[in-house]
């Protein structure tokens, strides 16, 4: 019996297993879906079609007052468990003629105002049609301590002090594409 189970042990592993582990993704805001941030702060957003790809909504998010910090984001966001992702990922279309620095914040549950326990990226919208990625797996808070996605995250907002509407796409968690190879 012993062999039988030996042989078939190395037949097993001789063959290799071959599987495919799918891709996941979690919408944070699908304004496709009508969604609307919960969060903002010196903008005007409202969900518009004229610089969305054919079939898509964007919401359109016009500061009030360019001299001043703005946001828009989630507070006690409905999907706060960002367990298993790698990345953050949305489209954008910016009106500016020249470069826009943002910053994308993750506050998650515990950490409150300070800044030393939340996640910091600053990320750079260029003039017209882009994409943004920020990578999440393994991420570190602002004093260096890794973040455990297991928490739930309390806000996560995107900032920046601008003067021309920026137009956001859905914004989505997802797994990275190595996810989405074959296994062997």
């Amino acid at each position: 019996m012993k062999r039988i189970l030996l042989a078939a042990l190395v037949a097993v592993l001789a063959v290799g297993f071959a599987g495919t582990v799918s891709a996941k993704k979690m919408y944070l805001l699908n304004f496709d879906k009508g969604g609307m941030p919960n969060d903002n702060s010196n903008v005007d957003c409202s969900l518009a079609e004229d610089k969305a790809p054919k079939g898509q909504i964007y919401l359109k998010v016009t500061p009030i007052d360019a001299t001043k910090n703005t946001w828009m984001g989630e507070f006690s966001p409905k999907k706060a468990n960002w367990d298993g992702y790698d990345l953050i990922k949305f489209d954008y279309f910016s009106e500016a003629k020249t470069p826009t620095s943002l910053n994308f914040v993750i506050k998650p549950k515990g950490v409150g105002g300070d800044y030393n326990g939340r996640f910091d990226a600053m990320v750079v919208a260029r003039p017209g049609k882009g994409s943004i990625e920020i990578e999440i797996a393994g991420a570190c808070s602002n004093n260096g301590n890794p973040i455990d996605w297991k928490t739930p995250v309390a806000q996560w907002l995107i900032s920046g002090t601008y003067s021309a509407p920026i137009h956001y796409g859905n914004v989505t968690l997802e797994t990275s594409e190595d996810e989405k190879e074959t296994k062997k």
